[in-house]
Parts: C-alpha cells; structure tokens; sequence
C-alpha cells in the first residue's frame, strides 16, 4: 500500500538522517535509515529516497533534479 507524506514529514526525516550521521558518524547509511524508520514510523527506503532526492536537488549527488524532470515532464504533455 502506498501513502502519501507530506513536505514537511520529508524535510524533517531528511534533516534527522544528516543529524544522525553527524552524531553517529561510524554508524553505517542503512542503520540510521532503519534507527530513523523506527522513531518517525516511515519505511527505510521511503526515507533513502528522500536524502537521495535532496542530494541531488542539493548538487551534492549526480542525477536529474526535481525541477528539471518537472519541467521535462511538462513539455510532453
């Protein structure tokens, strides 16, 4: 089943995750994920895609930002 987050549950998982990986830097990605997943109640892979996400909006991560694939998007409609 799938459900609908809204922007300010993302922003504030994202913000944890970096939290947490400054606060427990020897912890590995997957284990703050699933330590994130347990305390707010979102699957760990919903939240990797969010800190992904914000990476590559960000420029910190290589891929096709939100506003470009939104634009792209809207030009093939």
């Amino acid at each position: 089943m799938r459900f609908k987050y809204d922007q300010e549950t993302k922003d504030r998982a994202v913000r944890m995750f970096e939290e947490r990986r400054k606060d427990v830097p020897e912890e590995s990605r997957v284990a703050s994920f699933r330590h994130l997943s347990g305390l707010i109640g979102v699957p760990p892979d919903t939240i990797r895609g969010w800190v992904d996400r914000a990476r590559i909006d960000g420029g910190e991560k290589p891929g096709v930002t939100t506003a470009d694939s939104t634009s792209t998007a809207s030009r093939h409609t």
